[in-house]
């Protein structure tokens, strides 16, 4: 196995300390500007990126029940020493459909789909690397919201090449890798503490 996974570690929960985001992010240019300044921010509106995203200095971002749609071209790639926590705190309800592959396709008008999902999401991402995040070093860590939807030819969803993820809620769901692992490709450390991962896939096990 790549890497090492610790699942023995005791269950983290989001609300050991209240997170206060004090940013509200409505635009693309403003998420490139959280990621590049650091802080906490919540979204609010449904968000289509359009080139790809360094987080270069510490993030904590909530979904806030919106979509930061990846629109099948970009990821988010952390640095060496950065920390980015992914939070969700909204309920909204998005509606996708599977292809005929598995990936889950978002409709952009939420009216219509197959499947649902709770809650914020990262979806229609692409790369080599982690279709939603490359992990390059630092730490990503997952406290909730849904990764679907994303394409990677390595980690459909999640790539660790250095640093380290952690997993303590959200789900990761109909996401495909053309190589290797359809949710994480993990070549580091994947610490998975809570959360659920399925219906993902890849040409390779």
């Amino acid at each position: 196995m790549l890497g090492k996974i610790n699942s023995d570690k005791p269950l983290t929960t989001v609300d050991e300390g209240k997170v206060v985001f004090d940013k509200d992010i409505s635009t693309f240019e403003e998420l490139e500007a959280l990621f590049r300044d650091g802080g906490n921010g919540r979204l609010v509106e449904n968000i289509t990126a359009d080139s790809v995203m360094s987080v270069d200095n510490d993030v904590k971002l909530s979904l806030n029940g919106f979509v930061l749609d990846l629109d099948s071209q970009c990821n988010i790639i952390l640095g060496n020493g950065v920390n980015f926590d992914l939070y969700d705190e909204g309920e909204a309800v998005h509606y996708f459909t599977p292809d005929d592959s598995g990936l889950w396709i978002w409709d952009n008008t939420d009216t219509d789909g197959t499947e649902t999902l709770s809650g914020g999401v990262i979806c229609g991402g692409f790369s080599q690397f982690g279709g939603a995040v490359d992990v390059g070093g630092g730490t990503f860590t997952m406290h909730g919201g849904n990764i679907a939807g994303c394409v990677g030819s390595c980690g459909g969803a999640v790539s660790v090449q250095n640093g380290s993820f952690t997993m303590n809620g959200g789900k990761i769901i109909g996401n495909i890798a053309s190589n290797y692992g359809g949710a994480v490709l993990n070549f580091n450390e994947f610490i998975m503490d809570g959360g659920e991962i399925t219906g993902n896939s890849a040409s390779y096990s």
